[in-house]
């Protein structure tokens, strides 16, 4: 369970994306950079958008129609 092993960890969550993820991102440790509420697939931007997603946090998995994702919530 990669999620648990990252245990909220912003650099394990960007070394698990670069040896893991199926993701164009994953070259840059899984990070899409700022973006605005409605800009990605509705179950991802929910939770990105959430109000009790906190700063620091690792959520999901998250499934969207690109695949099931993990998020760390690196700033707002």
């Amino acid at each position: 369970d990669y999620k648990s092993k990252i245990n909220n960890d912003a650099n394990l969550f960007a070394k698990y994306a670069k040896k893991y993820s199926a993701c164009p991102s994953k070259n840059q440790g899984g990070n899409l950079g700022k973006f605005k509420q409605g800009a990605m697939a509705p179950p991802f931007d929910k939770a990105c958008f959430s109000p009790i997603s906190k700063v620091g946090e690792t959520l999901g998995p998250i499934q969207t129609q690109f695949g099931w994702h993990l998020i760390y919530i690196q700033s707002r």
